[in-house]
């Protein structure tokens, strides 16, 4: 169905002719086309403007041939259609005088196909006040029909003073919720926002074709699809978001990653990679992620990022291994949520991987030297040991002791020093993820006969914000740090400075990794398509990094970069 406003946009876009006039041919095929258009022909109008808009082209009526045939096809149901087409149009003529109605039908169709995310984007492009009472119109009415609790939240989370999401929001709430925190929120919104006093627009549709268009096209996977759905998963919790809707310390690296991946999203549209985004609010509850998957636009996604608790995880990554749908998880270096899984990722290296990789790093720094390995009590602690040890063995290099240690207290270094005496040692690996046990190990270290021994260890074991230059200078010190970011490199500066521009703060961690991950991804489904990414990966030559390290996951399903550090000029440089 779509908004009857549509028909105020005949006489507004009747083409001038201007200096490229059309040949003579051409526009006799353009009226007669034009023609069928307003006698409600919509399938042989479509087909008629169709060779209208080749490239070949070029004269007054181009532009408007390709809205046209996109209001065709939305006309004959084909909404998918009419969003391919006028993304053509948005490409071939940036400055076409007609762009703010072609923003509106692009909504018009988005929204059509249950693609509520791009349809709010278009929505908002448009600049021409003539035209916001109808769009405010064609929101509220599309909105009225969405039937996903998920979808209006994440909605609300990306326009939080959008009067129309909010009102829609508590009504879905006070039609299909009893949940306690969904009623809480009706009724925060009920006090920001007040209570509706007109009833949501009574718009008598004109029928464009049975059934969601979603529902009947098939999702395609090749390389030249020309776009792609991307379904963020993330637990926003706007219930817990405070009276100026700000999120929560429980809730705020969500929202940096999502606003990471939304920059991403506008670079990769300039750059010709078009991304949908879908987002969903999702928290640890396996009933509402069942529900999802059911909901007719979760079909069509090409890609999921998250979730992120292990319940909605569960239910994500078996819909995504029997749809063969690519699922990232952007901040957990678990290897054991992606074991075995082709399809399924690490945005982060495992702790395998970084013991691996620092293994590896230290052979190539140290030579063929013994290691003395020291580690902590947790589970990752154990498991990036372990993986070094093995490596190391793998090497044919010798690894004379290994310590379970507890914050790097002196006295287990004092015990293993002992067993060290008239031993060489190459280096020493820690790992250590607690807070501040870095510190603690270089000190116990330095009274004892390894304190001029290099150190390998993570950069979690730091507050690296508060830590002293002189726990570094003059020691060979490496630190193993993911989340490293180059800031001297173009991409990191260019991406500083449009966060602070969109969001008035400076970029989190995790609004680097979302950022990272959502333009690595969205390129790489746009050379390999859904289908061929775990093939394509499995062959890419290139680690690109944009501001982080980069990824590469050659026969991996973790990130096989691990950026390790040392201290150089009074500050952190790349060690390899």
């Amino acid at each position: 169905m779509r908004h009857l406003g549509f028909w105020f946009l005949w006489l507004a876009l009747t083409p001038p002719l201007v200096a490229q006039r059309p040949t003579p041919e051409y526009e006799r095929s353009y009226q007669s086309a034009l023609q069928l258009l307003r006698s409600g022909k919509y399938e042989p109008a479509r087909q008629a403007f169709v060779p209208l808009t080749q490239a070949r082209y070029a004269n007054a009526r181009v532009a408007y041939a390709h809205y046209f045939y996109a209001l065709a096809s939305l006309k004959s149901g084909k909404s998918f259609e009419a969003k391919t087409i006028l993304r053509q149009l948005f490409e071939r003529y940036p400055a076409w005088e007609k762009k703010n109605e072609a923003w509106y039908l692009m909504a018009n169709a988005s929204f059509e196909d249950e693609d509520y995310t791009l349809g709010m984007e278009y929505l908002k492009k448009i600049g021409d006040s003539a035209l916001r009472p109808d769009a405010t119109k064609l929101e509220d009415y599309y909105l009225a029909r969405c039937r996903s609790l998920p979808v209006l939240k994440g909605l609300y989370v990306a326009y939080p003073d959008d009067r129309v999401v909010a009102y829609n929001l508590m009504d879905l709430i006070q039609r299909t919720s009893t949940d306690k925190s969904d009623l809480e929120l009706s009724d925060r919104l009920t006090n920001r926002f007040g209570i509706r006093k007109d009833p949501p627009p009574v718009v008598e549709p004109v029928p464009v074709g049975t059934g969601s268009s979603a529902a009947r096209i098939p999702r395609k996977t090749g390389p030249s699809k020309g776009f792609y759905n991307v379904g963020i998963l993330f637990p926003f919790a706007i219930e817990e978001l405070d009276e100026r809707d700000r999120a929560s310390r429980n809730t705020r690296f969500a929202v940096d990653l999502y606003n990471g991946i939304r920059l991403a999203v506008r670079r990769l549209q300039s750059e010709g990679v078009i991304i949908n985004l879908y987002v969903f609010d999702v928290e640890n509850d396996a009933r509402q992620m069942l529900q999802l998957v059911t909901n007719t636009s979760f079909q069509q996604m090409d890609l999921l990022i998250g979730p992120l608790y292990a319940e909605t995880n569960k239910v994500a990554t078996a819909w995504a291994v029997e749809n063969s749908v690519p699922l990232v998880n952007p901040i957990s270096a678990n290897r054991r949520l992606v074991d075995g899984l082709p399809n399924l990722f690490l945005a982060q290296p495992s702790w395998e991987r970084q013991g691996i990789e620092a293994a590896i790093f230290a052979k190539q720094r140290f030579g063929a030297a013994p290691a003395v390995v020291f580690y902590g009590l947790s589970r990752s602690d154990s498991l990036m040991a372990a993986a070094y040890v093995q490596q190391m063995k793998e090497q044919k290099l010798e690894v004379l002791g290994v310590y379970r240690n507890l914050e790097g207290s002196a006295e287990t270094v004092s015990e293993a020093a002992p067993a060290l005496e008239g031993k060489r040692v190459g280096h020493v690996f820690v790992a250590s993820t607690q807070k501040g046990s870095g510190a603690a190990f270089l000190t116990a270290l330095g009274r004892n006969r390894l304190g001029d021994v290099p150190v390998v260890l993570p950069a979690e074991s730091f507050n690296l914000s508060t830590v002293s230059a002189s726990q570094f200078n003059g020691r060979d010190v490496f630190l193993i740090d993911p989340n490293f970011v180059e800031r001297e490199k173009q991409d990191a500066l260019g991406f500083e400075k449009a966060y602070l521009n969109r969001y008035n703060v400076p970029p989190s961690s995790f609004a680097y990794w979302g950022y990272d991950q959502m333009l690595f991804f969205g390129k790489m489904l746009s050379k390999y398509g859904t289908s061929g990414l775990r093939e394509g990966l499995n062959r890419q030559a290139s680690r690109e990094g944009f501001t982080l390290g980069g990824f590469d996951y050659a026969n991996a399903n973790d990130n096989r970069v691990v950026p390790i550090l040392t201290y150089d000029n009074y500050k952190l440089v790349l060690a390899k």
